[in-house]
C-alpha cells in the first residue's frame, strides 16, 4: 500500500501558532481540514497509523488486534460504529480539558491531523497542546472512563509517548475523569529508547503488513479459527488422515468435550437441587454473608422463526436479511452413537 506523494504546494505548512509549540513544526504537515470526525479526518487516518491504533500494533489494545488493525486499513472489515460509552467518551473531552485547564492556568491548543514528511504513515491527531504560563508546552492526551482510569495503562502511555516523538514535546500528561471524580492529570516521562522502539516498531509493522501486505498472525484463540475458516470456505479437499497428528488433536478434542460434559451436568445437578431447597425454604433469595442465591423469571423471548411462518413472508424477502454463515468444525468419532 503506497501513500500518495505529500508536497507543500497542495497541503498548507504548519505555521503561526503551530511554530510556537512545535519543535518539530519544520518536519510536519498540517491537514487544517481533517478536524477530528469529519469526513476528511477519517479519509486521512486510513492513510497512516495515528495514536490511538499505535497500542494495536504492539499487540497492547484491549480493543484492537493487530490483525482486526490490518482488516480495517485494508478495507475488509467495515468501519464500526460508536458506541454509547464511546460518545460519552468523545462528549465529556472538551468539557474535562476545559475544566482542568481553567484550574492549572493553562492555554489549550488543538492541533488537527499532522503528518510527518519523511515518514507519511506516521500521523498524529492530538485532543490539545498544553501551553504552561512559563512558555513550555506539553502533550495532553483528555480520557473519560464510567469505571475510572487506572495509573497510565500501557495502552495510553504508547499513545502519549508517540505523540511526544511525532511532535518533538517531550513533556506529556494523561488527563482522567469519570462521574464522580473531577479531572487529574498523569505526567508522563519522556523516554527516547522506548519511543524509538515504539516507532520502529509501527515503521516495521506498515512496511511489512501494509506495504507488504503481509497480514498478522492472529493473537487469540477466535482469531487463529477465523482464519483457518476462511481457507476453508474456499476449498472443497476431502482426504485421508495424513498422520497420527489429526488423530491426537480429535482424541485430545473428544476427551476436552466429555469432561465439560460431565462439569454442565454437575451444574445442572446443583442447580436443580438449590432450587428444591429455595423451594422448600419458600425463599426467592437467601443471603449468605459473602454470597447470595437469587431465583430470577423473565419474560420469554420472541420466537421470530414462528412469527416469519405466520406472517407467511416470502423467501425472497428474508433473504435480504440473512447474516454471515456460521463457521464450526464437527467432530463423529466411529462407533459412538
Amino acid at each position: 500500500m503506497e501513500i500518495e506523494p505529500i508536497s507543500n504546494d497542495n497541503t498548507p505548512d504548519i505555521k503561526g501558532e503551530f511554530d510556537y509549540v512545535l519543535p518539530r513544526h519544520n518536519e510536519l504537515i498540517l491537514i487544517e481540514s481533517a478536524v477530528q470526525g469529519s469526513k476528511e479526518w477519517l479519509e486521512a487516518r486510513k492513510t497512516g497509523i495515528g495514536g490511538s491504533e499505535v497500542a494495536s500494533v504492539l499487540g497492547l489494545s484491549k480493543w484492537m488486534s493487530p490483525l482486526e488493525l490490518w482488516r480495517k486499513k485494508k478495507g475488509l472489515d467495515p468501519d464500526t460504529k460508536a458506541t454509547w460509552i464511546m460518545k460519552q467518551g468523545s462528549h465529556n473531552e472538551s468539557l474535562i480539558a476545559e475544566e482542568w485547564a481553567e484550574q492549572n492556568s493553562i492555554k489549550l491548543i488543538q492541533i488537527p491531523f499532522v503528518r510527518d514528511i519523511n515518514h507519511p504513515h506516521r500521523t498524529a491527531s492530538l485532543d490539545y497542546i498544553g501551553v504552561w504560563p512559563d512558555g513550555h508546552a506539553e502533550v495532553l492526551e483528555i480520557k473519560y472512563s464510567p469505571k475510572g482510569v487506572d495509573g497510565v495503562p500501557s495502552y495510553y502511555y504508547t499513545q502519549v509517548m508517540w505523540y511526544m516523538a511525532i511532535t518533538g514535546i517531550h513533556k506529556g500528561r494523561l488527563i482522567v475523569a469519570d462521574p464522580w471524580n473531577e479531572p487529574e492529570d498523569r505526567p508522563i516521562d519522556w523516554h527516547e529508547e522506548t519511543a524509538n522502539q515504539i516507532l520502529d516498531a509501527v515503521d516495521n509493522w506498515w512496511l511489512t503488513c501494509m506495504v507488504g501486505d503481509e497480514a498478522p498472525e492472529p493473537s487469540s484463540v477466535d482469531e487463529t479459527k477465523q482464519v483457518a475458516f476462511g481457507k476453508l470456505s474456499n476449498s472443497n479437499g476431502v482426504i485421508t488422515a495424513p498422520d497420527g497428528t489429526l488423530t491426537d488433536i480429535v482424541k485430545r478434542l473428544v476427551e476436552a468435550k466429555a469432561l465439560r460434559d460431565t462439569a454442565e451436568d454437575n451444574v445442572k445437578a446443583l442447580d436443580a437441587e438449590l432450587a428444591v431447597y429455595m423451594a422448600q425454604l419458600g425463599a426467592t433469595k437467601v443471603d449468605g454473608g459473602d454470597w447470595t442465591i437469587s431465583f430470577v423469571e423473565r419474560v420469554g423471548s420472541v420466537k421470530y422463526g414462528e412469527v416469519v411462518k405466520a406472517l407467511n413472508v416470502p423467501k425472497e424477502t428474508l433473504e435480504l436479511y440473512r447474516g454471515s454463515p456460521s463457521r464450526f468444525i464437527t467432530v463423529r468419532v466411529k462407533g459412538e452413537k
